[in-house]
């Protein structure tokens, strides 16, 4: 969590729920370290051309730390007064998986789930607070399907995720990374967006993902798409 204001900069993680500053930097430097980590290490299908302190931003950064791969979820906005920004990012290590059986539910939810994700169709909706394991539920969940649907290391059916940005890798899956692009209105990016949801009718999906469902339209978009013999997660 980095809060930049007027002519200082500081630093902050959350540890077991509550924010612990660890450093502090000047305006103009923390302006040129995200400013450089934006252009130079963002995901170029979900960055604008360029940071700015004045925009709102929304993307992946995908960083090698200690041999491992991470992905870092990257928003920045810009708070009052004018020219201050508070940026957060959340680090996500790609490579992690656990078995569903490993995630700490009760043998009544295993069940539960397993079931959901085992049929031809239906939608299956994770709700609940930041980190409490939503997106990890249903990227485990998704590497059961697949798993499940690998034949002779042939994967026989097709799942598309949607996701702004793309969270965790998922093999054997086709994850489209969705662009927010903070020149078009709420109301334009609204329809895009709905726009971009009903094109993963024309793509012959089993399953599908979405990222996250905003308002009456993507609902509805989502029953289309278990209609159209989906099993949808979200």
């Amino acid at each position: 969590h980095i809060t930049v204001k007027e002519q200082t900069a500081t630093v902050k993680v959350r540890v077991h729920g509550d924010l612990t500053e660890i450093d502090r930097y000047t305006y103009s430097d923390m302006l040129r370290l995200i400013s450089s980590a934006y252009n130079q290490l963002a995901s170029i299908d979900s960055k604008d051309q360029s940071y700015s302190p004045n925009l709102t931003h929304e993307t992946g950064i995908h960083k090698i730390i200690n041999n491992r791969a991470y992905n870092l979820r990257f928003i920045s906005k810009p708070i009052y007064p004018a020219g201050s920004f508070d940026v957060t990012m959340r680090l996500i290590d790609e490579d992690f998986h656990r078995p569903l059986d490993e995630l700490g539910y009760s043998d009544k939810q295993l069940v539960m789930l397993k079931k959901a994700i085992s049929q031809a169709n239906g939608l299956v909706v994770l709700a609940g607070r930041v980190g409490s394991g939503k997106s990890l539920t249903i990227h485990s969940m998704c590497t059961d399907y697949i798993q499940r649907a690998t034949h002779n290391n042939v994967v026989t059916q097709k799942l598309v995720t949607f996701e702004s940005p793309v969270e965790y890798k998922i093999n054997g899956a086709k994850q489209i990374e969705y662009k927010r692009d903070s020149s078009r209105t709420q109301e334009q990016e609204r329809l895009y967006f709905e726009s971009q949801v009903q094109s993963l009718l024309r793509m012959d999906t089993n399953a599908c993902v979405l990222g996250e469902i905003r308002g009456k339209n993507v609902a509805q978009l989502a029953i289309a798409l278990v209609q159209s013999d989906n099993i949808v997660l979200t």
